[in-house]
């Protein structure tokens, strides 16, 4: 479990990010800059999973942030712990 803060961001844009995280507690939104403007493009409750998934698979950097929007209570998962974790098979499933 790891404790976020309200306002802190758990994804920044142009930074990779090879974790996913499932929100026990708080809530969350999806942002991204467009022309100096902060767009809000979703949020995340409760019992969610949440990531980039580009940028989570290593083919990209993020293009948004996500933030705590209440003080919230995570677990984070590293990618390659799920892949170490799953057959080889069922990481083909997971991400095709």
């Amino acid at each position: 479990p790891r404790l976020i803060l309200r306002s802190h961001r758990l994804v920044s844009p142009s930074t990779p990010n090879d974790f996913f995280f499932y929100i026990r507690q708080g809530i969350f939104k999806t942002v991204r800059e467009i022309n100096e403007r902060q767009v809000i493009l979703g949020f995340t409750f409760p019992g969610d999973v949440d990531a980039d998934p580009a940028s989570l698979l290593g083919q990209t950097k993020s293009e948004f942030s996500i933030v705590a929007v209440t003080d919230a209570d995570v677990l984070l998962c590293a990618w390659r712990d799920l892949e170490q974790a799953l057959s080889r098979e069922k990481y083909l499933a997971t991400i095709n």
